[in-house]
């Protein structure tokens, strides 16, 4: 059990390489502090609601009519069911297969996108220890492949002190080459003497990494504003969501009808009218 804070896993897996399984908890190693404005609106400041809406049927759409579809040029689209996508292959869910060992100062930065914390479970930490201190005596990193959220995922296993660190990896195909996205003029190279003062200035401007020393300014700003606007009492608070009107429901009432077995007088689509008691069974 993590007993260092109050932070719960966020799921189990296993780390495996060669005939060795070690289960971790896995813990989320960063927090979201971005300021998330809600929209409201003018009038009432009520949230506003994104609902899912299909233009053609000018109607809402439930989650249980919502399928997945691969767009294979614009408004046309190959369909696909759940039974189709859990079929695709994915590693074994909740493993972390370790395919190879790197050098750390090898891998640039871009590949790497999410990190998460590993706490051994219980009887597995001198198997944890062991890989995290044969890590740090080689100056090694591990990559790694697993499935999220259905999902094929690199990742990265490194020590970050004496916990082991992992970082969701980008595929090769999905980092785009430097070449590729930013052309340098050829011409006008620097001097000597420009690359000496250059080379200077980082040097004195070098100091030890301390995360604390940078803060958002933003956010800083963004807090003192708001605790302002609240001394102020500039707080504005929604209204009650009242129920539909009677009249509307019955419209709503009716369309669903029409748009399943008829009319409101037995009817159905095809002109015959419903026998009674035919949706009980009776």
């Amino acid at each position: 059990m993590n007993e260092v804070g109050p932070f719960r896993s966020l799921w189990r897996a296993t780390v495996s390489f060669a005939l060795v399984s070690i289960p971790v908890k896995v813990y989320a190693a960063t927090e979201d502090k971005d300021i998330h404005l809600r929209q409201l609106h003018d009038r009432c400041h009520s949230p506003i609601e994104y609902r899912k809406w299909c233009p053609v049927c000018d109607t809402e759409v439930q989650p249980e009519h919502v399928v997945s579809g691969w767009e294979v040029s614009p408004g046309r689209f190959v369909p696909l069911t759940e039974e189709e996508l859990d079929a695709l292959p994915l590693p074994e869910g909740h493993t972390v297969q370790i395919m190879d060992f790197v050098s750390l100062a090898e891998v640039d930065p871009v590949y790497f996108e999410r990190p998460y914390y590993l706490e051994p479970a219980e009887g597995a930490v001198r198997a944890y220890r062991l890989l995290v201190e044969a890590m740090q005596s080689t100056g090694r990193m591990a990559v790694a492949r697993m499935a999220l959220r259905r999902r094929e995922s690199l990742a990265a296993l490194r020590p970050s002190g004496n916990v082991l660190t992992l970082e969701t990896m980008r595929f090769h195909d999905e980092v785009r080459a430097p070449d590729q996205v930013v052309e340098l003029p050829s011409g006008s190279q620097p001097t000597e003497r420009e690359r000496e003062m250059a080379v200077q200035l980082v040097r004195q401007l070098t100091t030890a990494f301390e995360p604390r020393r940078y803060q958002s300014r933003r956010r800083e700003a963004f807090t003192e504003l708001i605790e302002r606007k609240l001394t102020g009492k500039a707080v504005v608070e929604a209204p009650a969501q009242q129920p539909p009107p009677v009249a509307d429901l019955v419209e709503a009432l009716k369309a669903s009808l029409q748009q399943t077995d008829g009319s409101p007088d037995g009817t159905r689509k095809d002109g015959r009218r419903r026998v009674a008691g035919a949706r009980s069974g009776r």
